[in-house]
């Protein structure tokens, strides 16, 4: 299955994490919480990562279990979803190269989700190689409308945006090409 997705992130510390969950408890909002474990692939030379790719396996604590290629375009980034058994658009997007790849990284994360009016709002804390760290992303049906959102939350919560906001796989990527081993 294939789909753009349109994102906006924001990173923040441990105590805005908690800053923020509590005021949305406090306000009455539901939450979906679960673990997702992704790994991460790629080759010794990088080619994934150097083509504005991303390839991961994808396992969470509610049962999914999932192949994702993510690629970088214009605005959003298409994301094509297939099962560990059957993965043909993957395979034909990696030039049938998909075997020659290995896993890289592993990341963990605790996630939360809280859908609200026509966007997911979503709250990570991510432990990878020797990191931890914490974000928010809002997921919309534009890109345009998760930066408005992402803005006013910002506002609201005192928040630093970036425009170079790094993705947690970059993160975790960039950190393991520094010679995390």
């Amino acid at each position: 299955m294939e789909h753009i997705e349109y994102e906006e992130r924001v990173m923040i510390n441990e105590n805005d994490y908690k800053k923020v969950i509590d005021d949305l408890l406090e306000n009455g909002f539901n939450c979906d919480c679960f673990t997702i474990e992704n790994i991460y692939f790629d080759n010794d030379e990088f080619f994934i990562d150097k083509n504005g790719m991303m390839l991961r396996i994808r396992n969470t604590s509610t049962g999914i279990h999932e192949l994702t290629l993510k690629v970088r375009q214009k605005e959003g980034v298409l994301e094509i979803n297939e099962t560990l058994e059957n993965h043909p658009q993957i395979d034909a997007a990696l030039n049938n190269k998909f075997k020659e790849f290995k896993e890289i990284i592993k990341l963990v994360t605790k996630r939360i989700e809280i859908s609200i009016d026509d966007y997911l709002l979503v709250i990570d804390k991510n432990e990878y190689l020797d990191v931890i760290d914490y974000d928010i992303e809002i997921e919309a049906n534009t890109q345009q409308r998760a930066k408005e959102v992402m803005f006013k939350l910002c506002d609201k919560y005192k928040l630093r945006y970036d425009e170079n906001y790094k993705v947690k796989s970059a993160r975790a990527f960039e950190r393991f090409k520094k010679g995390w081993r």
